[in-house]
């Protein structure tokens, strides 16, 4: 047991009182003008940063901020982005999309937030509804929200600055400088901090900020910024104005011309409603079997949890984020089916220590992962997700192509010289791989087949329960599960594969570990009649269990006609791990923020094999 949890992040001390503006305890600096805080926003950084000129001459907007505090410059953003977006389609123009990143070190909480923002509801109620939705917990880390349909997203940076910066990777067109008081908090204002801004600025950035002090003018001159005086808001005397060097918007990364996914499963719906919320639409999905969802993506309920590991590793930080985002997507999303929560149940003596040593952790905040007694941990915001129902709303729109197999040496997509071919086949994409690729990235990938077992009740469960298996309930059966044995996939011997099909056939051996697993976690459930093999499949596993997403090797070999990415290996984690890591693909396809710090994104690079 730790003596300090491993993830913390200190919450934000406030001084709230009804009829004045929220005042830090932490830095005793108020987090907004005590007259008008929203007037200010406008005018200092929306103004000062050029956001409306911003939005009428690019398709695509990136904003950056140091400090979150309340969340208002973000609202007031979101705000401007929705009239642009009305005149926009009143005059059948395109829509920008709108990225948001934000910096803080002392989050607020939902509740703390809300009642800040009681004073804006009836010039921003719209968007602070929106924001409620989708807010992330007090937790460290990067956290994504998605807000009106995934064409506006904010990126948190919860941490200290000099800790998360230089894990960022973003090109933002404006800056909001807004942490508090140079004198109370100078090291937000520091050179380094300076450094990473312009690191992280598209050429020719705006930058806007309430303080003309000297150390920002010092900071601002050292990364060449060229800063103006403006009047300040409100009896202040001046703000700041600031524009980077460069000619506007650095060229924008190439877009290819389309963009074949082979695969109609949770990775490949996920990216596809992804980029189509970026707006590239040039998408074609290739699916090998009658329709979407047909191996694991198929399974009629699905549980949306974190992968806990038997020691705290590195790679869990990239478990907790997607499953915070998931959590909170299938949320506002209204997916979830049947009771929310889940109880994990230690399987032995050395299973209950290593659970008590993620409650300790901080792995997850206090009210996402509870004590539930000895051996025991609920997490209130697991649920049931159906992942056929999934895959279809994320393909609304897309255009897919059943029975279609595709192999290397196949024409790229629709035959466009430029057209991109996008591996997300989950347990089958080794087999898409070419003899190049397969050499050291197809050794890395391989498959388990699962097996489910269901039984027709009328009696609902009160809540989803784990332990070696699990039972679950989607409102017309129990569902328990799952069998998790390793599958041979090659390549030499993909037509006999194909015609096979074993990965679909029942396998008596394994219907009785999953029974075998559900006596274990529920004897009396076990027990009853009724109980029949529902289905099998595949899932697409990894090496060291982690997900392999990126560019692939020897992608355009003339001789073996390669793919060009891959997004694969999510093993039974696809509802969790999918949401989240699609956004990274869209980084990669079209240069948009990464969503990921550089450590986790290196975590499953597929030169990691």
């Amino acid at each position: 047991m730790t003596a300090e949890p491993l993830y913390s992040i200190a919450a934000a001390q406030l001084d709230q009182q009804a009829g004045r503006a929220p005042r830090s305890l932490d830095f005793d600096d108020d987090y907004f003008h005590p007259n008008d805080g929203l007037a200010e926003t406008r005018y200092v950084f929306l103004e000062g940063a050029e956001i409306s000129p911003l939005l009428e001459r690019q398709a695509h907007v990136c904003v950056a901020e140091t400090g979150f505090g309340t969340g208002l410059n973000f609202l007031a953003v979101l705000h401007a982005w929705r009239d642009h977006r009305a005149r926009c389609l009143a005059a059948g123009k395109p829509v920008p999309t709108l990225d948001f990143v934000s910096l803080e070190g002392r989050p607020l909480s939902l509740l703390q937030c809300q009642r800040a923002w009681q004073t804006w509801r009836a010039d921003l109620g719209v968007e602070i509804d929106a924001l409620s939705r989708v807010l992330p917990p007090v937790c460290p880390g990067f956290h994504l929200a998605e807000l009106e349909g995934g064409q506006v997203r904010l990126l948190l940076l919860y941490g200290q600055a000099h800790q998360v910066l230089p894990e960022a990777d973003f090109q933002a067109h404006a800056w909001f400088l807004d942490g508090f008081s140079p004198a109370r908090n100078a090291e937000l204002w520091s050179p380094p901090v300076f450094q990473q801004i312009a690191r992280l600025s598209a050429p020719g950035a705006r930058l806007a900020t309430f303080s003309a002090a000297r150390i920002v003018k010092d900071g601002l001159a050292g990364i060449g910024a060229d800063w103006q005086l403006r009047p300040g808001f409100q009896g202040k005397r001046n703000c700041l104005r600031a524009y980077l060097p460069g000619a506007g918007e650095r060229a924008a990364k190439p877009w290819p011309d389309s963009l074949t996914i082979v695969g109609a499963g949770i990775a490949g719906a996920a990216t596809a409603r992804c980029l189509k919320n970026a707006g590239f639409g040039n998408i074609r999905v290739l699916e090998a079997e009658t329709g979407p969802a047909k191996q694991a993506s198929g399974n009629p309920l699905g549980i949306v949890e974190p992968r806990l590991s038997h020691a705290l590793a590195p790679e869990i930080e990239l478990q907790r984020l997607a499953f915070i985002h998931a959590a909170t997507a299938h949320q506002a999303a209204g997916a979830f089916v049947g009771p929310r929560g889940m109880l994990k149940i230690a399987r032995d003596e050395a299973t209950a220590a290593k659970m008590a040593r993620w409650l300790t952790s901080g792995l997850l905040p206090s009210d996402w992962m509870q004590d539930a007694g000895a051996g025991q941990l609920w997490f209130p915001t697991s649920g049931g997700v159906c992942p056929p129902d999934i895959v279809r709303q994320w393909l609304e729109g897309v255009k897919v192509e059943t029975n279609a197999r595709w192999q290397a040496g196949d024409l790229d997509a629709q035959g466009a010289p430029d057209g991109l071919i996008l591996l997300a086949g989950g347990a089958l994409s080794r087999l898409a791989l070419n003899a190049q690729q397969d050499a050291k990235l197809g050794s890395a990938l391989g498959a388990s087949k699962g097996q489910l077992i269901t039984r027709k009740s009328e009696r609902r469960l009160e809540r989803f329960v784990s332990k070696s298996g699990y039972l679950l309930d989607d409102g017309q059966q129990w569902i328990a599960g799952s069998s998790f044995k390793r599958f041979a996939v090659e390549p030499a011997e993909r037509e006999a594969l194909w015609e096979a099909r074993a990965w679909a056939q029942e396998e008596g051996q394994e219907t009785q570990a999953v029974l075998q697993r559900l006596a274990d976690l529920d004897a009396s459930a076990a027990a009853l009649d009724g109980w029949h093999f529902e289905r099998a499949a595949l899932r697409s596993v990894t090496r060291d269990r982690n997900p392999v997403l990126g560019w692939l090797p020897a992608a355009k070999d003339a001789a073996q006609g390669g793919a060009d990415f891959i997004f694969a290996g999510l093993g039974s984690r696809g509802l969790s791990l999918a949401p989240l890591l699609a956004h990274e693909v869209r980084a990669d396809l079209l240069g948009h923020m990464h969503v990921l710090p550089r450590s986790l994104r290196r975590l499953i690079a597929p030169q990691r094999f």
